[in-house]
């Protein structure tokens, strides 16, 4: 066995890393921890614990007294602030009347999405400085802090010439007159794993009638963690990184360029001014970017994403999420699920990605991508281009200004509104394609097409893929509108031949047997001329 001669025999972490009130970050993270005295009516059955507990017993108002005592020195050497709850809280302190230990904590514990609650047991009643009760408390707070003792067999042992009270009231090495005072290995290891009491200064914490912590941090840049309860953390100026826990936080990262992380639970974030970073995380979240360029992500469950002012990327994740990307141009990825996303104003970029979405791109020219499965697609003003997607069956508006659209795969609807519009209904699938006002171009790719040209001289294109398909143009205007077979190698109008359809309902033109059929509504047959097509 490899032996130490300094603090680190004291660090639980080194051997498990959740073993801190700060695991979810880096160790030297100010800390703020819950504490809360048991009363008799809610003391544990002594039959379900581990020792030979004949009974448990609530501090009276002096032994709270002398352990608000013992917190007072933890908090004098690092960076910890101790909040007193009612309920439930990370340290639940209590007596027992226990043969064979003097008492027991639980060890420190955390994680992303996990904060232990442990319990804090004195089996000494005499708990005033100089006795064993009140050495008893400070040896048993250092495990609830993340403190191991120095014997333990494990990634550092510390050298047993070393192991004494003196250096460390974690011992078992127990001698009068008893520790009134943490020992210097104690405070070393308290503050590396919470960094020192510096780290704290100007920080305000309250806990409010409600039982929700608040906490203000300075205006340097510096990491701040929620409690074990709903907790509002507000970070002030500087270049923050604020934790959330696993219950309803609300994290304000002020200006400065913030990275706010939610963890569990249903979450408000704030970024503020500046260019932040946003995690949600699992549970609901609503998140707000604010002013400058921020990366949101929603990560799990549905959440609500609001990029604010700048050039914002935002990502739902995995639920069904609403993003709205405020002005300037946005990246925005809707994530796994059905889901929501606003351009708004500025050239932004939507993808829909998996799941049923609806997507608008607002003010500007928007590129949208529905991805998978049946999308709603709204380009709003601008010149827009948007794409159906992979498959489904998509309904597309390109709005106001002269849009490029595709339908991509499936059986899609598209409509180019005002504006003069290329349409395309894409691979795959039998498309509808209203081109509405303005000169547009409609495509047919594949498929038994209906086409709507609208107002305005329109181009309907027929490509070579289409094979032996049917495509029926609705509204075509001779004069006006022109059919372009310019991709078919070798067709003429010489080529072209025109049938009476359904009693005068149309006509059926076909310009060889190796082409598609074209149905054109309400013209009559033998009424198309040369200038009415366009050849190769």
């Amino acid at each position: 066995m490899a032996f130490v001669n300094d603090y680190t025999a004291l660090l639980a972490y080194l051997d498990s890393n959740s073993l801190r009130w700060n695991g979810m970050t880096d160790v030297g993270t100010s800390v703020v921890v819950t504490y809360s005295f048991v009363e008799t009516a809610n003391l544990p059955d002594p039959v379900d614990s581990a020792f030979d507990v004949s009974a448990y017993w609530s501090f009276s108002d002096v032994q709270r007294g002398y352990f608000r005592d013992v917190l007072a020195q933890y908090e004098a050497i690092a960076g910890v602030i101790f909040v007193e709850v009612t309920g439930e809280a990370m340290i639940n302190v209590r007596g027992a009347d226990v043969r064979g230990v003097g008492g027991w904590a639980s060890m420190a514990q955390s994680t992303e999405s996990y904060t232990s609650r442990g319990g804090f047991v004195n089996g000494v009643k005499n708990m005033e400085p100089g006795r064993y009760g009140y050495q008893l408390n400070l040896h048993e707070l250092g495990h609830a802090m993340g403190l191991e003792h120095p014997h333990a067999e494990d990634t550092a042992t510390l050298d047993p010439v070393l192991d004494t009270q003196d250096n460390s009231v974690m011992t078992y090495q127990i001698k009068s007159p008893y520790a009134t005072d943490l020992a210097p290995f104690d405070k070393l290891a308290i503050a590396h794993l919470y960094g020192g009491v510096d780290q704290v200064a100007g920080w305000v914490v309250t806990l409010e009638d409600d039982g929700r912590i608040s906490m203000r941090g300075s205006e340097r840049g510096e990491t701040m963690i929620a409690a074990d309860r709903d907790t509002r953390v507000a970070a002030g100026d500087g270049d923050d990184m604020v934790f959330g826990r696993e219950w309803n936080d609300t994290l304000i990262g002020g200006a400065g360029d913030d990275a706010l992380s939610g963890s569990a639970g249903d979450d408000m974030l704030l970024g503020g001014a500046g260019n932040d970073e946003m995690l949600g995380g699992s549970g609901g979240d609503k998140l707000f970017g604010g002013i400058g360029n921020d990366q949101i992500d929603g990560a799990q469950d549905d959440d609500m994403i609001f990029g604010g002012a700048g050039h914002d990327v935002l990502m739902g994740g995995s639920g069904a999420d609403l993003l709205r990307g405020g002005v300037g141009n946005d990246e925005m990825h809707g994530g796994a699920q059905a889901d929501t996303l606003f351009g708004n104003d500025g050239d932004d970029t939507l993808f829909g990605d998996g799941s049923n979405d609806i997507l608008v791109g607002g003010k500007g020219n928007d590129s949208i991508d529905g991805g998978g499965q049946s999308d709603l697609i709204f380009g709003g003003a601008g010149e827009d281009t948007l794409l159906g997607g992979i498959d489904g069956n998509d309904t597309i508006f390109g709005g106001a200004g002269a849009d490029v659209i595709d339908g991509g795969a499936g059986w899609d609807e598209i409509y180019g509104d005002a504006g003069s519009d290329w349409l395309s209904g894409g691979s795959g699938g039998s498309d509808t394609l209203y081109g509405g006002a303005g000169n547009d171009t409609l495509v047919t790719v594949s498929g038994n097409d209906v086409l709507w040209g609208g107002d305005g001289a329109d181009i309907f294109v027929f490509e070579p893929t289409i094979g032996y398909a049917t495509v029926r143009v609705e509204d075509f205007t001779r004069g006006e509108d022109v059919l372009d077979y310019s991709h078919f190698a070798g067709t003429t109008w010489e080529n072209v031949a025109q049938f009476n359809y359904n009693d005068g309902e149309g006509v059926l033109v076909y310009v060889d047997t190796d082409h598609p059929y074209l149905l054109l509504s309400n013209v009559a047959s033998g009424a198309l001329t040369q200038d009415d097509f366009i050849f190769g």
